[in-house]
């Protein structure tokens, strides 16, 4: 009965619930109550959306001044390497050194952000690009993770960028907002998406922070 099913649904619902499946086993087994969790609609698809802990109740603990990284997709996905990343940690260090010279003791920290845009990363997407999708941020989440058991010092990475945090929905719209739901600074995002929807999308969503006084900052 449930294969008839599953043969009856659409490929396109099938991979969507293959890849909240995938996150679902991602978030049961992870600590950070900040990332991910899934609520379903009336139309049975499962949505990405970020719960729990909000960056505004938390920006205290942030630090004075933020730093947003714009991740967009498979290609930038990753701490090795990553022009947004470099830039932001060497603006983080500057801000931090200047702060010290002025006893100030609130530190610029470093907010990774990927936004799950399902028109761009899961419609008329193969299963096989919506795997490597989910692989990507899982790794990249580690990633992050794994910066706390090497490093110490207190103007190491670990200590400058914050967990991952994951939203669902356009960019235009979740950009802008979580960028003045934690005062951000500045946003690091890479320089033209290989995807053409993803390009327009940076354009409209730079153009709106450069509106709210958010220095944009193109890496490629």
């Amino acid at each position: 009965m449930a294969a008839t099913m599953m043969k009856r649904l659409p490929s396109s619902m099938i991979l969507l619930a293959s890849f909240c499946l995938l996150f679902h086993i991602f978030i049961t087994n992870h600590d950070n109550s900040r990332v991910l969790a899934f609520t379903t609609t009336n139309t049975a698809k499962a949505k990405v959306t970020s719960i729990a802990t909000s960056m505004s109740s938390s920006s205290s603990s942030l630090g004075a001044t933020k730093s947003l990284v714009w991740l967009t997709g498979h290609e930038d996905l990753r701490l090795n390497d990553h022009g947004g990343f470099v830039n932001a940690l060497l603006e983080a260090r500057k801000s931090n050194v200047e702060s010290d010279d002025t006893n100030n003791n609130e530190s610029h920290v470093i907010v990774p952000v990927f936004v799950l845009d399902p028109k761009i990363h899961l419609k008329s997407k193969s299963n096989a690009s919506v795997t490597r999708l989910y692989n990507c941020l899982v790794s990249l989440e580690k990633e992050i993770a794994s910066l706390t058991t090497t490093t110490t010092s207190s103007d190491s990475a670990s200590s400058l960028i914050a967990p991952l945090v994951v939203r669902e929905g356009q960019a235009a719209w979740v950009i802008p907002s979580l960028a003045n739901e934690i005062k951000a600074s500045s946003c690091h995002v890479i320089d033209d998406d290989v995807v053409s929807n993803m390009r327009q999308s940076q354009r409209l969503t730079c153009k709106l922070l450069h509106d709210m006084d958010v220095k944009v900052h193109r890496w490629s």
